[in-house]
């Protein structure tokens, strides 16, 4: 396999855990078309807008999105703690956390059919947040697109973005590289998570914090 496959392999883990977290998680309260989609799999999507659908400046294929990360001074979840590997952060209020399918990977989740948040903290592979963006979205669904980068953390670590829309529902991707771990957040949410709370992936971020000195 080449190394552009084998990070495009390491990048669909989240989806994997999207799609077989969703299989356990979907229950009562799901509507056609707002169960939590499988990621990057099957190209069928248009562009998707931020979770406040505020339009900002376009973005790299020309569509005028906006970063979750655009409106300051949202405070930070305080939900359940996950935690994995070097990286920590708080759920919304009233999810639920759960082990992943790996090690690596752990996870939050509404009750009741709703969205999904996965967190893989996997070894690096030598790329950079921004190339492995550019591969999420050459294998991700049609329509999936670059958003500006946002950080992570209090130490200012970049963290590239990748969202995309697909069967009504929207995902965001976090990819991030920091001491030798690749990061992937990635948020797949159904119309009534960011109705409920339209900062959700903001008070998510704003939570964030590095746990220096630990690995998966």
């Amino acid at each position: 396999m080449s190394t552009k496959g084998s990070l495009g392999a390491r990048l669909l883990v989240s989806a994997t855990a999207v799609l077989a977290l969703t299989a356990c998680s979907s229950g009562d309260g799901d509507a056609p078309g707002e169960a939590a989609s499988p990621a990057p799999s099957n190209p069928s999507s248009s562009p998707s807008t931020s979770p406040s659908e505020v339009q900002t400046s376009p973005s790299s294929s020309g569509s005028a999105t906006a970063a979750p990360t655009d409106q300051p001074g949202v405070a930070p979840a305080t939900g359940p703690l996950v935690a994995v590997g070097t990286v920590s952060f708080r759920a919304p209020d009233g999810w639920v956390a759960e082990r992943g399918i790996s090690k690596d990977q752990r996870s939050a989740r509404r009750p009741g059919g709703g969205g999904i948040i996965v967190v893989n903290d996997l070894e690096s592979l030598g790329s950079d947040a921004s190339a492995l963006a550019q591969i999420a979205v050459e294998s991700g669904p049609k329509g999936a697109d670059r958003l500006p980068d946002t950080t992570l953390g209090d130490d200012g670590t970049v963290a590239a973005q990748v969202t995309w829309r697909e069967n009504g529902n929207t995902t965001f991707l976090f990819i991030a590289v920091r001491a030798g771990r690749t990061i992937n957040l990635d948020f797949n949410l159904r119309p009534s998570d960011l109705k409920a709370d339209p900062d959700l992936v903001e008070s998510v971020l704003a939570s964030w914090q590095w746990i220096d000195g630990a690995t998966s």
